[in-house]
């Protein structure tokens, strides 16, 4: 019976040394997610003026990467403690959830299952690591026990973390060179994690040299390198990776044709929507994609889900009548027929025209489906009419380009989008027809091109989001920095700001 006093005190102790330590990284975690919530607001989600969703912050934002700075240490002391203390199993299976919940959030590529899974290994190794390490700089007993213990997990969580993020690296970068701010975090983290080894190696021959506890300033040494490494990853999940060359673009236009050309390469584009596909031949050229493989169409499997959103969503804005500008192509001729259909049975009158000349009057709202063109013909006719509609002209996807949505004037003008225009993937895209295509137009159809031309699969969307061109810029962190965010080359001397929620796309 004496013998279990000490035990039971024992058992205390260490539940009370796991509560402070929980509570403490947890505090830690608040503080630096209170701490980047001002710079979070400001970059890159300050030109969604619309709902933004928790999940949109942590996925999107800088307080994202922070909260990824300050979640690995946690899960990873959450790991260790199964090998060092016979933790519960509820402690792995909450450090596991960390770990899913933050690499749910950061993985916006598209990558699909394998993605997913090699993603969270990454994450996964790095907890480790940085756990285990984190364990032994605070731990006050039973160091080299310890230690030996954690050797052989530590180095394959070394193993796995530098092979998941080559591959990591590979797929975000599409195997080209880098340049900008991501070459240069990405080398400051791939220097941090070597030292950190170098670190590790050195404080595990010197405790076996001398047969004791590893020592606690090269331990601590090795914490503060991976510390650092993490959160050069955090903020590397945050920036485009920006390649460091590619071909080069220019294009002309004259005598009612376009010509694309890239070296030697010479594409010539005429017709109604030969503004459109030159947009889209760039975007292929830009990616490293062959055009004559890689073809504009006019055609979108999407279109009838699209007018029937832009139907529901004008419905819920009590408008009573549209007029519809179309043409003959297939996605225009496709999101018309459901819009009409869905519109009426919203109680919403709709006119459908081929020409803005064809308008008797614009009533509630103008919905343009039509190519490029058309578009800019209906937006002139609305801002010459005496009576332009009330609650102004909504564009299909496709028209989200600089020569028709660009700039905003009297024109009250709205573009319904199936992704968010500020995404860093579109960051890069718009600094890529701004550097190294001259004469070139920025549109949805490029950036489709330039995605396809990478090998990004393109995934099905689920909602869309209006936003529309607002004549307003964000200052950004660093004057000197002087960085462009997402949405600015979509716009003359501003961005697409949100102006509305999600609106779900019916299956």
């Amino acid at each position: 019976m004496p013998s279990r006093t000490p035990s039971c005190s024992s058992s205390r102790t260490t539940v009370s040394i796991s509560t402070r330590r929980a509570a403490l990284f947890a505090a830690t975690a608040g503080a630096v997610v209170f701490l980047t919530a001002a710079p979070a607001a400001a970059h890159p989600l300050h030109g969604a003026s619309g709902p933004v969703s928790w999940p949109d912050v942590l996925g999107r934002s800088a307080l994202g990467a922070a909260l990824l700075w300050a979640t690995l240490p946690l899960a990873g002391l959450l790991f260790v403690s199964a090998w060092t203390s016979g933790a519960k199993l509820w402690d792995t299976a909450l450090g596991v959830a960390l770990i899913v919940g933050i690499a749910f959030l950061r993985d916006g590529r598209g990558l699909g299952a394998l993605g997913f899974s090699l993603i969270l290994l990454h994450l996964t190794a790095a907890a480790v690591w940085l756990g285990g390490v984190v364990e032994l700089v605070i731990r006050r007993d039973q160091r080299r026990a310890v230690a030996r213990r954690f050797g052989p997990v530590g180095l394959a969580a070394v193993v796995v973390l530098v092979a998941t993020g080559i591959w990591n690296v590979r797929v975000h970068t599409g195997g080209r060179p880098l340049a900008g701010d991501y070459e240069h975090v990405l080398g400051l983290k791939i220097a941090l994690v070597v030292a950190a080894i170098g670190v590790a190696a050195v404080a595990r021959r010197r405790m076996r040299a001398r047969g004791d506890a590893p020592s606690r300033r090269l331990i601590g040494g090795e914490a503060g390198l991976l510390a650092t490494a993490v959160a050069a990853a955090a903020i590397l999940t945050a920036l485009p990776a920006a390649a460091a060359a590619g071909p080069t673009v220019r294009v002309t236009a004259s005598g009612g044709r376009t010509v694309v050309r890239s070296g030697a390469r010479t594409f010539t584009l005429s017709g109604r929507d030969a503004d459109e596909c030159a947009s889209h031949t760039v975007g292929v050229v830009l990616g490293g994609g062959d055009p004559h493989r890689m073809s504009c169409s006019t055609n979108d499997s999407d279109a009838p889900q699209f007018g029937a959103a832009f139907a529901r969503f004008l419905g819920d804005k009590t408008v009573s009548s549209a007029v519809v500008v179309t043409d003959d192509s297939p996605r225009s001729r496709a999101m018309t027929e459901t819009f009409v259909r869905t519109a009426r049975v919203q109680g919403i009158a709709v006119d459908v025209v081929d020409a803005a000349s064809e308008v008797h009057s614009w009533g509630d709202a103008a919905v343009i489906t039509s190519s490029w063109s058309d578009a800019r013909a209906a937006l002139d006719a609305i801002a010459a009419a005496s009576a332009p509609p009330i609650r102004g002209a909504f564009l299909a996807p496709w028209l989200l380009s600089s020569s028709v949505s660009a700039s905003p004037g009297r024109v009250q003008l709205s573009i319904g989008l199936p992704f968010d225009p500020s995404e860093s993937s579109v960051g890069v895209y718009l600094t890529q027809v701004a550097t190294r295509a001259r004469g070139a137009i920025p549109s949805a159809s490029g950036l489709e091109g330039w995605l396809a031309a990478r090998g990004v699969r393109r995934q099905t969307p689920t909602a869309i989001q209006f936003f529309t061109p607002a004549r307003i810029d964000i200052l950004p962190p660093s004057l000197e920095a002087g960085h462009t965010h997402g949405g600015t080359d979509w716009v003359s001397g501003g961005q697409m700001a949100a102006v509305s929620g999600l609106v779900r796309l019916d299956g």
